[in-house]
């Protein structure tokens, strides 16, 4: 057990006074609900016991999927080294451009037309994004989220693309599970994904709101499953959300230290008296040969640079 669990609480004593069995099962109950979910959801930096039990798809893992889903959000939305390497790993793996190549040069050509000026600028159901941003989008969310979705939408022209953020397959505030339903997906029989249900939030005020059902044919899910057995995706961030946090945090003092003492030196004694700065590194600048002025933070990296006296 851990050891945020295993202390009994003032309620645990006074029923120990009257039952140490109920007492004792009270908190193997509570113990239990840990048993089956992520390290990276828990405000704790206490590690679970490992369980016998395999419980995958169970509403206790649902349930962190969706905080660490929440969780990771938040470290790319505040922590710039996550949301940058998100960025760029997007970069390297979405396409960025599309070249047909059947053998035949006029089918070639014709295939790309239509896909370039056609297809690809207009693919978005929102109207928003072409479909290259589109596939970014899908990479940087399945990293971050877990997995993303594609609905196709037949419209009278062309077949269009409504990309599914995370929360939006399934209601992640009402989150169930049961033998024929994990997290937004209707299950057949034999276990298969049979329906998608998609969500929509509620504006303003937060929520969500049933929008419809979607057919496997017509739903691509992005994902990277861990086991064979996952129907929902975990954001990549589950085994180290909590070193990230902890990472940011210690970031975040160190950034909040560097501009105090920024701020000391805003003021300084130039050749002409006291010259105050606008920001942090305004004091730390040099003329240059041409009367301008140049900062040292736009200076090359790697570089040594001396200053005249009073500078």
């Amino acid at each position: 057990m851990s050891k945020d669990n295993i202390t009994p609480g003032i309620v645990d004593k006074a029923i120990a006074l009257i039952s140490p069995r109920a007492a004792l099962s009270r908190m193997q109950s509570r113990e239990a609900l840990t048993l089956y979910g992520f390290d990276g959801a828990r405000h704790t930096n206490q590690r679970k016991m490992v369980t016998d039990r395999d419980a995958r798809n169970d509403s206790r893992h649902e349930i962190d999927r969706v905080q660490l889903m929440r969780e990771a959000r938040d470290v790319e939305d505040n922590f710039p080294i996550a949301g940058f390497i998100n960025r760029k790993y997007a970069s390297h793996v979405a396409p960025t451009g599309y070249q047909c190549a059947t053998g035949d040069d006029a089918l070639n050509k014709k295939v790309e037309n239509f896909l370039n000026e056609e297809w690809f600028p207009h693919c978005d159901f929102y109207g928003r994004f072409n479909f290259f941003e589109l596939a970014h989008f899908a990479v940087t969310s399945t990293n971050r989220d877990g997995d993303h979705g594609w609905n196709h939408i037949a419209s009278p022209d062309l077949l269009q693309l409504q990309p599914i953020e995370a929360d939006l397959l399934g209601n992640p505030d009402h989150n169930s599970v049961s033998q024929d339903y994990v997290s937004g997906i209707q299950l057949d029989e034999h276990g298969r994904p049979a329906l998608y249900k998609l969500y929509r939030r509620v504006l303003p005020g937060g929520g969500y709101t049933f929008d419809t059902d979607v057919e496997p044919i017509n739903f691509i899910h992005f994902l990277d499953p861990r086991r064979v057995v996952d129907y929902r995706g975990v954001t990549r961030l589950a085994s180290a959300i909590t070193s990230v946090k902890d990472l940011r945090e210690t970031l975040d003092a160190v950034r909040m230290q560097a501009k105090k003492h920024a701020s000391i030196t805003s003021v300084v004694t130039g050749s002409n008296g006291f010259e105050t700065g606008a920001g942090d590194y305004d004091a730390f600048k040099q003329a240059g040969a041409d009367g301008g002025t140049r900062f040292y933070e736009s200076f090359g990296v790697g570089k040594t640079y001396y200053t005249n006296d009073g500078e």
